[in-house]
């Protein structure tokens, strides 16, 4: 249902049901037709305030860094070393020998926040793939001879790829604490928004400003 009309006339059967006296504020997704539905309730119930999903919000900033061309290209390296690695049993082996080894997490499709989930986990494995890849037994291993072994290989030993993921993840970190907060049940999130909103842009002006020539990230926070 997209139409705000009928999302009001939905809105405003349970309004009734309920009754109008015990509704003071709806809280919906902050698409086009959500505000507008919120307008038309506000005009009908004037006792009834709209406001954003703040969960749905963060979700949309995350979406649009997440679709910036260098955070788009670091996406697509990690996705390769990944692919590289669980297409084949003897990395899989080697590093799972390691002291203290985690499975490197995969980003789904459904959450935008796990583009980033996934990026600190490659980078939290940097030093075991470095090792691998640095390894007599990789050298002997015939598929690291490969385009795709190469380019993986390419990638782990590259410095800057591991720098900007740094940044990337430290950039986002305060962005996915807040949207931990708002989007769990234990307790009231609403005081801590405003608090961790101006923490998360004042750490990314820092690192913008400090990593010239990385990522360089605006947020209209």
């Amino acid at each position: 249902m997209t139409d705000a009309q009928l999302l009001c006339n939905l809105f405003s059967e349970i309004v009734d049901i309920v009754g109008a006296q015990n509704v003071i504020h709806l809280v919906t997704d902050n698409g086009s037709n959500f505000k507008a539905d919120g307008r038309l309730l506000n005009e009908k119930y004037g006792n009834i305030c709209w406001s954003l999903c703040a969960a749905h919000c963060l979700n949309l900033i995350l979406q649009d860094i997440s679709k910036m061309p260098h955070v788009v290209d670091l996406a697509q390296c990690k996705s390769h070393v990944t692919k590289f690695l669980y297409n084949h049993k003897w990395p899989l082996g080697w590093l799972r020998k390691r002291a203290g080894w985690m499975e490197i997490l995969r980003p789904g499709e459904t959450r935008f926040a796990t583009t980033f989930i996934a990026l600190k986990s490659l980078h939290d494995h940097k030093l075991d793939l470095q090792a691998m890849v640095t390894s007599y037994e990789f050298h002997g291993w015939r598929p690291s001879r490969s385009i795709r072994g190469k380019i993986a290989k390419k990638i782990i030993l590259d410095s800057k790829f591991w720098n900007d993921c740094l940044v990337i993840v430290k950039i986002v970190g305060p962005l996915m604490r807040l949207l931990r907060v708002v989007d769990s049940n234990e307790k009231p999130a609403l005081g801590y928004v405003y608090e961790e909103m101006y923490r998360a842009r004042k750490i990314a002006k820092e690192i913008s400003e400090t990593r010239r020539g990385c990522i360089t990230l605006t947020l209209a926070l």
